[in-house]
């Protein structure tokens, strides 16, 4: 199942943020789509089977539900989950 919500906590100054990836994706969906195709060209030039690769990426972008994680730098701290 496709990441619905990404939290970015920020602990320096305790804001939260909550960026909801559909909406995001659908406003991004036309640099998405010419992305796509810029992809597909460097995978038939490069002879990689742009099918496998799009699966591939797809079945990446998949796994980030459940992702945690933690950034540390002195005293601020980033914390980012993907649900």
């Amino acid at each position: 199942m496709m990441p619905q919500v990404v939290t970015v906590k920020v602990t320096d100054d305790g804001k939260r943020f909550r960026i909801p990836l559909i909406p995001v994706l659908i406003v991004l969906s036309p640099i998405l789509v010419l992305a796509a195709l810029v992809l597909a060209v460097a995978c038939l030039v490069l002879r990689i089977n742009p099918f496998a690769a799009f699966g591939r990426t797809y079945r990446l972008y998949t796994a980030l539900r459940g992702l945690h994680l933690e950034i540390d730098e002195g005293r601020s701290t980033v914390l980012v989950s993907v649900r």
